[in-house]
């Protein structure tokens, strides 16, 4: 079993290189990830979090120096909130308990998407659109990103989750897309490569079924995102006559 290196995250103490709960610590971690789904503004959230006076870690270095939190921050916020250590599984560093569930933890993630950068809305309070990568999307690291829903507001958000917890230490990797801003940058790349072919724009059923017969693999790094086609299929499209 590896050795967790460094501080440990909040909600944990770190006893002969392994991770071991602080109850006292996960308590207050469990609560933010409760908490924070349903706050409408994380300044407002972290402002009261600080008149509560909730630090950052504590801990002492196996040199004897010790770490004195500081009261918690935006940044150390989303830090909590972001690390994959709090689902805990013997597959990770020194193989910590889980804090949270899954559900908690990819409700929060959808969160941080809809208050950073925002999501692809289904505005219908029908079933949201048929996933358009489903079984295409992967990381750098080769794991699959598969789609994912959560429900607020009256809306429905779409998004893709690295079926890879935590990823290999060192490495830069992606693990969660808004599924409308991935979608759309493989559609625009599909009509560049295939212009002066058309990409079906109007009906979610003929653009699903287009795009899985002509890709065969999506890959996104934190720089790029590359496309892999089926060539058979772009060649036999290639050939047809063009209305």
């Amino acid at each position: 079993m590896s050795r967790w290196r460094g501080a440990p995250p909040l909600g944990y103490d770190l006893v002969a290189h392994r991770l071991v709960l602080n109850h006292t610590e996960s308590a207050l971690v469990r609560q933010l990830f409760h908490e924070f789904p349903r706050v409408r503004s994380a300044t407002l959230f972290v402002q009261q979090l600080r008149r509560d006076g909730l630090t950052t870690k504590s801990w002492t270095a196996a040199s004897g120096q010790v770490h004195t939190g500081k009261l918690i921050d935006k940044e150390a916020l989303y830090k909590i909130l972001g690390n994959p250590v709090y689902l805990g599984g013997e597959h990770l560093p020194a193989a910590p308990a889980a804090i949270v569930t899954r559900d908690a933890w990819e409700a929060v993630q959808a969160a941080l998407l809809q208050q950073r950068a925002g999501l692809g809305k289904a505005t219908s309070r029908t079933a949201p659109p048929m996933p358009l990568l489903k079984g295409l999307l992967y990381n750098a690291e080769g794991h699959a990103m598969a789609p994912r829903t959560t429900q607020g507001g009256g809306q429905v958000y779409r998004y893709y989750l690295s079926t890879q917890v935590k990823p290999s230490r060192g490495a830069a990797c992606v693990s969660l897309l808004p599924a409308g801003e991935v979608e759309s940058t493989v559609i625009a790349q599909l009509r560049a490569l295939l212009h002066p072919s058309p990409v079906p724009v109007s009906c979610p059923v003929a653009q699903h079924g287009f795009v899985q017969r002509l890709v065969e693999r999506v890959t996104v790094s934190p720089e790029a995102l590359h496309i892999r086609v089926r060539q058979a299929a772009m060649d036999a499209l290639a050939a047809a006559p063009t209305p």
